[in-house]
């Protein structure tokens, strides 16, 4: 960093059971433990904005949130934007609209302020630099001259050998600074000293840190490295509980180390298992080739959730069980709900797999209960998407509430109106129910009964299909398939009585017909 002098060399749905009353004892003790030692707790979630949030990154803010509304602490959002080539402000523009689509209340941070900022890294540069030169005048960092910033990875339990520059010649310091060579900053590691530190998930943790190397702390542009930042912001921020991915438990000696060097308390550390089956590249391509109304096969980042209507809370509710299961084993809840629960002692260490398939039953159930103003208000900017006209309000309404069902996503609605705002039009899967043996002779004896009662009512639809089943040996699918196929195109679709409440008599006689091949 220019300015600085080198210094010497050197259970799934259901209700809450019998915890309820250990919970809240055991959240009281830890409050009270918090107020005994003056301490507020506080966490921070501190993405890049290199790109788009994932269910990996949202887990993390998730248990942050959880961890830091259980002990009446503070939740702090900061942006760690010091690698200039690939932070975006639209990328950060992105997590401020995620976190405010998906509910979840932040108390600091670059759009709230609060009385440790600023919260951007990029504007706090010269904090670095002061931190820095206290590094320095402590002879604790050296100028590295050597091409590039790599560092070794070192094997476990292998001795690293110091940085060579570690121990270079006041002279030959003088004589590359007068040719103007680059150089970063490197931390000079004390190769006797013994790293100790309980982890929430992982135990105790104890590293040599002869096993560590001489990292960087300031990179050859003057910016600060991931080790360097989140060591002094989390120091200056009262960071209290540092909850992160298990990747960066390798981090901890180093950051333990500079901790030390700075004589900041240092905080508890909390690394939470990986998520697996993310994968940035699949997750960027299966964004690019979204369709309206399609699920997405593979995971894909937040933006591409909300862009086809998935609901915030279903998300948020997901993330969460992403590494944490309730003692109750109830799968579905408001996160607020289950403040009192969370421990990160219950967090799994095992690594934790995306699956899509709960993730759209979870969804399914949000969208069957979710208010169906809301939900009718949430579906138009679908329906003009997909250029589909909805019904008047009334009947639109009614729709809503009849089509939603086994939808995980508002996108899917518009498409299951066509048959009900138009004409038919056969699936591939209609066709083929159509054409199976017994099909004709369904729909043949369901328009003679139809026929033959004048006043047919929507309740009436359910028990003349009964009286054809039993009358010709057939159930299920047998049964209910060739009738939605004729009637709206499809196999799959609501209850019997809505197409006679909607269509009326003759039109659903004609569309039988028309299914038989009158």
């Amino acid at each position: 960093m220019p300015g600085v002098s080198q210094g010497q060399d050197d259970r799934r749905l259901g209700c809450v059971g019998r915890f309820d009353v250990r919970l809240r004892h055991r959240s009281a003790r830890s409050e009270r433990f918090a107020r005994e030692k003056g301490m507020t707790v506080r966490v921070r979630y501190a993405p890049s904005p290199t790109g788009y949030q994932h269910f990996g990154n949202l887990r993390t803010a998730v248990f942050n949130y959880l961890f830091a509304r259980k002990h009446g602490g503070v939740f702090v959002l900061r942006i760690e934007d010091t690698d200039r080539e690939r932070s975006k402000k639209e990328y950060e523009d992105l997590i401020r609209e995620d976190f405010e689509w998906l509910g979840i209340a932040i108390d600091e941070s670059p759009w709230h302020g609060g009385e440790y900022g600023p919260y951007r890294q990029s504007e706090r540069l010269h904090i670095y630099k002061e931190h820095l030169e206290r590094l320095v005048k402590k002879d604790m960092v050296f100028r590295c001259f050597c091409e590039g910033e790599g560092e070794p990875e070192a094997e476990k339990k292998q001795v690293v050998s110091p940085d060579p520059c570690r121990f270079l010649p006041a002279e030959d310091v003088k004589r590359f600074e007068k040719e103007g060579r680059p150089f970063c900053w490197r931390f000079a590691t004390p190769r006797d000293a013994i790293v100790r530190f309980k982890d929430l998930v992982r135990g105790n943790v104890r590293v040599k840190a002869s096993e560590v190397t001489d990292f960087v702390v300031i990179k050859q542009d003057g910016m600060p490295t991931y080790h360097f930042g989140v060591v002094v912001d989390d120091a200056l921020m009262k960071i209290t509980h540092v909850i992160r991915g298990r990747d960066h438990l390798t981090n901890t000696a180093n950051h333990w180390l500079l901790y030390d060097a700075f004589g900041y308390e240092k905080p508890t550390w909390c690394h939470i298992s990986r998520t697996s089956k993310l994968k940035k590249r699949e997750m960027l391509d299966a964004l690019d080739h979204l369709e309206m109304g399609v699920r997405p096969k593979k995971p894909i980042p937040v933006i591409g959730y909300r862009k086809l209507g998935y609901l915030p809370e279903a998300i948020v509710n997901y993330s969460a069980l992403l590494g944490w299961h309730p003692r109750d084993e109830i799968e579905k809840f408001n996160l607020d709900d289950k403040i009192e629960e969370f421990d990160p002692k219950d967090l799994t260490k095992g690594d934790s797999a995306f699956d899509i398939s709960k993730f759209n039953w979870l969804s399914e159930k949000y969208i069957k209960e979710a208010d169906i103003d809301r939900l009718s208000e949430l579906a138009r900017p679908f329906f003009e998407a997909a250029d589909i006209t909805p019904p008047e309000d009334k009947l639109y309404l009614r729709l809503i509430d009849a089509l939603r069902g086994k939808c995980a996503m508002v996108s899917e609605l518009p498409p299951r109106f066509v048959p009900f705002i138009g004409g038919v039009k056969l699936a591939e899967d209609g066709r083929k129910t159509l054409q199976e043996p017994g099909a004709k002779k369904v729909l043949g004896l369901i328009v003679n009964k139809m026929e033959a009662k004048t006043d047919l009512k929507p309740e009436d639809f359910d028990p003349i299909i009964r009286e054809v089943g039993e009358e010709l040996g057939v159930k299920g699918k047998n049964l209910f398939f060739p009738i939605r196929s004729s009637i709206i195109g499809t196999p799959h679709g609501p209850m019997m009585s809505l197409y006679l409440e909607i269509f009326g008599k003759d039109e659903v006689l004609r569309r039988l017909r028309a299914g038989i091949g009158e």
